[in-house]
Formats: C-alpha cells, structure tokens, sequence
C-alpha cells in the first residue's frame, strides 16, 4: 500500500458510498485509477468488507472487556460473544483482558441478559462494562 491507497481508504472509510469519480476529483487521480486500486485492495484483502453502522435513537450500547482461561479456545468463544453481542465490533485484543465487543441492545434489561449469557460461556472467568453514553464519527 502507498499513500494513495490510504487517501483512498481514508474516503471510503469516511463513505463507503462515495462516488469512485468524486474520490478520483478530490485526490487528483482518474476514476480508473481509484477504481483498479480499490479492487486490488478487495482483492488482497485489505478491504474485507463494507458495512452500514446505525445508531438506532433508543439503542444502549456497552463495551464489555472479557478475561478466558488460559487454555480455552479464544477464536470460539469470541465468535460466541460476537453472536451475543448483535455488532460489528468483537475484537481479540492484548492486555488485562482477551475479547472486547460492543454490545447493542433495545434496553438496559437486554444490556443486562446479553452481558450474563457472556459470563456464562465456558471459559470465561471475567468481564467489565462500560456504558457508551456518546458516540463520536
């Protein structure tokens, strides 16, 4: 990647629906050129995917950090919380804890039940939350 590819990367991420013509205008480049280098980075991989992300009026929303055993399958039980959690957002991260995922919920009671059903998975020892109260773009 060059730093065209990541001006490119950097529009798309702002809009994925941007217009390949209005990015190639604004970088100075041909609506070609954006266009071959997007597909290239799909193709590779660097772009895995696109995704609409909602901010629903009554949605409560919280970060939950989980800790698992040491010998538990991490890639398991985080495509379990990534289920739980209704997000784009389950990451394996490195540090005190070994999964964080954003949760989405209808109300503080759902909140509630989704954040149980992860201290119940096998393999989980603990878990932190942290209530979202803004979000930033």
């Amino acid at each position: 990647m060059d730093k065209l590819d990541i001006e490119i990367l950097n529009h798309l991420k702002k809009d994925a629906r941007k217009p390949f013509v209005k990015i190639a205008a604004e970088l100075g480049v041909s609506e070609g050129t954006v266009r071959g280098r997007v597909h290239r980075l799909e193709k590779t991989g660097i772009i895995k995917t696109y995704t609409i992300i909602t901010q629903e009026e009554n949605l409560v929303q919280a970060l939950v950090s989980v800790k698992i055993e040491a010998n538990s399958d991490i890639k398991k039980i985080a495509h379990k919380i990534a289920g739980i959690s209704d997000s784009n957002f389950t990451f394996e991260i490195m540090g005190d804890f070994d999964i964080v995922t954003l949760i989405n919920a209808h109300s503080t009671a759902e909140l509630d039940d989704k954040i149980e059903m992860i201290r119940k998975l096998a393999g989980v020892t603990t878990t932190s939350s942290a209530l979202v109260l803004k979000r930033y773009y």
